[in-house]
């Protein structure tokens, strides 16, 4: 599974809608950031999606090993 696709599938089941809409527009924002290299940019999508989840949500990450945690060096 996609990274950006896990993240967005977590945020859809955790964030309320005005939560899920800020984390878009965050997502959006790196998305565009030339500051950001191309090669390390899904996992920065990924982590603007997800950065309210584990301080706003009861969100609960994957045990180490997991798909997210290697592609974040978790």
């Amino acid at each position: 599974m996609r990274l950006i696709t896990y993240a967005y599938q977590e945020a859809e089941k955790f964030y309320d809608k005005e939560t899920y809409n800020h984390a878009v527009r965050v997502a959006n924002y790196v998305m565009t950031n030339d500051m950001i290299p191309e090669d390390m940019r899904e996992t920065c999508v990924a982590l603007a999606i997800m950065h309210d989840l584990l301080e706003d949500t009861k969100y609960v990450p994957p045990s180490y090993g997991g798909q997210l945690a290697k592609e974040v060096g978790y």
